[in-house]
């Protein structure tokens, strides 16, 4: 069974009786060199005083028969060290203990293990290059959309100034829009190197339109929509929070990719339809171009790198690419469809920025019998920016409200002992017009629905509730003015 491993025998006296040719090899020593002498002789001194203590363990041990397990190296002849893993076993043989030495080498799984390692630090420098080249590949491909710009104005400037036609209105009409340029090309190459450098972007809470209004500026200047309707419906007030370089890119983006499309329209009849919707929580932006659809066999394609449908040497395919991680990054999405008669709708969905309320000025107090679900509670809305007063009953809310403090907002349970949410409400409305909310698990029962429709109470929530409902039903009874009962 072991006449292919390393096997030593090793007499009660510590020298070895019988080494196997398995042994002789991995040792380098024959088996006259090594038979009588201490098993000592081919292991370094540190597995020496592991592989004794481990003698020592099954010498003492009180059964006839034992083995242990360890991993140390063999000194061969040559002075070179060999792992191997070792095991030894007690043997009992007439009165007098036998130690098996079975050898394992394990220089080929250690070869391996080498080869994984270094394979895997390969793979991390061509990871790190294909990094770089993704890098410079999208600072190029970002880059080119307003070097194209800076082209044709300074081209215009030439032509003009050849043919005698430059002055001081002109000069400056061209030369604005490449200031801006240069300006949002300095932008870009600073957004991409932090974002190369893990750097949180800058985010700030912009319109849409100003977004849509800085992107479609370099098209401008280059006369590129002057065969192309741009239809804009983005509502002045919708808002998102975003690094604008990095957005602006993708207007761009998806502009630029219109256009190419409208080429197989005939002119007169090319359209861009821009258009923006708020949700509860999302603000949505939609591109629109009555080209011809996408096919769905590169449907799933188009949002992954180097993959292009223009010609060679006209697009690098990686627009949509960066596009779409971008609006993940900003914990969004980027989607397209497919619209009727013919065209293709691309919809940005951005998150809504949670609205956080002045401490100085919302004070609110909650009142449930429910010490975990109160404090639970209580913990959402100072994350919200709220300063919370907790109550434990009816009588301890009224207490609250007689201590002299001022509260903006009520939020009560409806089922309390003692005096519940009904009671203590109607007790609330004699002295305070403060806005209230029922917090219930029971649903909007008839008498709720009904303070509700009378305006005594401003809000209900449902148990279990998602924050964004709480968020609009406390924003909501914020909002109102109530004339005081009573």
């Amino acid at each position: 069974m072991l006449s292919g491993r390393p096997v030593l025998s090793v007499g009660e006296d510590q020298n070895i009786i019988f080494a196997n040719p398995a042994a002789e090899e991995l040792t380098g020593f024959q088996n006259r060199e090594l038979v009588g002498r201490s098993w000592r002789m081919i292991f370094d001194q540190p597995s020496i005083l592991r592989v004794e203590a481990m003698i020592d363990i099954l010498s003492n041990n009180t059964g006839q028969q034992g083995r242990q397990e360890l991993q140390l190296k063999v000194t061969r002849k040559t002075g070179r060290f060999v792992t191997t893993n070792l095991t030894v076993s007690v043997l009992a043989s007439l009165n007098k203990k036998l130690w098996l030495f079975d050898l394992e080498d394990l220089s080929p799984i250690l070869d391996l293990q080498r080869e994984k390692e270094l394979l895997q630090e390969e793979m991390g420098r061509v990871s790190k290059l294909a990094d770089i080249g993704r890098l410079t590949g999208g600072i190029a491909h970002e880059l080119n959309n307003p070097l194209a710009i800076l082209q044709g104005l300074t081209e215009n400037l030439i032509d003009q100034a050849e043919h005698g036609e430059l002055n001081s209105k002109i000069a400056l009409r061209e030369l604005k829009p490449m200031e801006e340029t240069i300006t949002r090309m300095t932008r870009i190459i600073q957004s991409m190197m932090s974002v190369a450098r893990g750097e949180e972007p800058v985010m700030e809470a912009l319109p849409v339109a100003e977004l849509w209004d800085r992107a479609v500026l370099g098209f401008q200047a280059m006369n590129q929509l002057k065969n192309v309707t741009i239809k804009s419906e983005i509502d002045a007030h919708h808002l998102v929070t975003v690094d604008s370089i990095r957005i602006e890119q993708i207007f761009v983006n998806l502009v630029k990719n219109s256009l190419h499309a409208l080429e197989e329209v005939p002119p007169g009849h090319r359209e861009i339809r821009v258009s923006s919707q708020e949700t509860n929580d999302r603000i949505l932006v939609r591109f629109e171009n009555n080209g011809p659809p996408i096919p769905p066999r590169v449907a799933d394609s188009i949002f992954t790198p180097f993959f292009t449908t223009k010609p060679v040497g006209e697009g690098m395919g990686l627009g949509l690419f960066l596009s779409y991680n971008v609006m993940k990054a900003h914990g969004g999405s980027l989607s397209h469809e497919n619209i009727k008669p013919t065209g293709v709708r691309f919809i940005l969905n951005f998150p809504k920025k949670r609205r956080t309320f002045n401490r100085t000025k919302h004070r609110i107090l909650i009142v449930d019998d429910e010490v975990l679900f109160r404090q639970m509670f209580a913990r959402k809305l100072e994350t919200m920016g709220f300063v919370v007063t907790m109550a434990r009953t009816g009588d301890e809310a009224l207490a609250a409200f007689g201590s002299g403090k001022d509260y903006d907002l009520l939020i009560t349970d409806l089922r309390m002992p003692i005096k519940d949410g009904t009671h203590l409400v109607e007790a609330i409305r004699k002295i305070s017009s403060i806005p209230i909310i029922f917090v219930t698990g029971y649903g909007r029962e008839g008498a709720l629905q009904r303070l509700l429709d009378k305006g005594i109470v401003q809000g209900i929530v449902q148990k279990p509730f998602q924050d964004e409902d709480l968020v609009v039903s406390v924003e909501s009874a914020l909002k109102t003015t109530i004339s005081k009962a009573g």
